[in-house]
């Protein structure tokens, strides 16, 4: 089976912009490469304020369809608060001519003390319509993502948390669904 790899090359241009250009073979490490496909991807970082991010991306991989992915992203980290949001679009879906896809995505945590951590994530998913259909092409997927909990470390080594979950589809036909999950984290 054909190893994934990546070659990556990042160029510090100055304390304030990051570049960077990958070369990708393979489809991940669960899928073997069965043609001579790449994948190649351009990315720019740029810091203009102690604890900000911004960063722009765009990626090509060409199979029967050229599929690109466009991505943008801000993000603000301090001691105790994270905080960011992104967005992307897919052109050509798994290589599909014109299944596009994006989405948006917010989240956030705070570290109320050492031992607790407070989090969120919101996620918008949407694919177009396709001439002469009625629905977008994945339909029961677009819609919302909604996750938020408490994360409690008693131990350096030990992380418990408490989340809830939810889908709450674009398409009101589907029903929506609700979760409530307990983690337990342990790294040696």
């Amino acid at each position: 089976m054909p190893i994934l790899k990546v070659h990556q090359l990042i160029i510090q241009a100055n304390e304030f912009i990051t570049i960077d250009l990958s070369f990708m073979n393979g489809e991940g490490y669960q899928s073997v490469q069965l043609d001579n496909a790449y994948e190649t991807g351009f990315g720019i970082s740029l810091y203009p304020l102690k604890k900000w991010t911004i960063r722009a991306f765009v990626d090509y991989y060409e199979k029967e369809e050229i599929e690109n992915t466009y991505g943008a992203f801000i993000g603000y980290k301090s001691d105790r608060l994270i905080f960011g949001g992104e967005f992307n679009y897919q052109r050509n879906f798994n290589f599909k001519d014109e299944n596009n896809s994006w989405g948006i995505s917010g989240y956030a945590s705070y570290n109320i003390t050492k031992k607790f951590e407070i989090f969120g994530r919101y996620d918008y998913i949407s694919t177009n319509v396709l001439p002469n259909e009625l629905y977008s092409w994945n339909w029961e997927k677009d819609g919302n993502k909604i996750l938020a909990g408490v994360q409690f470390k008693p131990v350096d080594k030990l992380k418990i948390a408490v989340d809830y979950q939810s889908w709450i589809p674009y398409y009101l036909s589907l029903d929506s669904e609700h979760f409530l999950y307990l983690n337990f984290e342990f790294n040696l």
